[in-house]
């Protein structure tokens, strides 16, 4: 049953129906983003105490 499922994918791949099933997306969790902004914010006020 899985590998009818793989074959319907990339055919369906091939006609330009879908994406590239093979391909993983990555996009950032909730934490990446938090950290990342945590991140920006300490520099932010890093550089604003240098300048003070």
């Amino acid at each position: 049953l899985q590998g009818w499922s793989e074959l319907i994918k990339r055919i369906a791949f091939l006609q330009g129906l879908i994406e590239d099933p093979t391909v993983k997306k990555t996009e950032k969790t909730a934490e990446e983003d938090l950290a990342e902004s945590i991140r920006r914010l300490a520099e932010a006020a890093k550089g604003h105490g240098k300048a003070d």
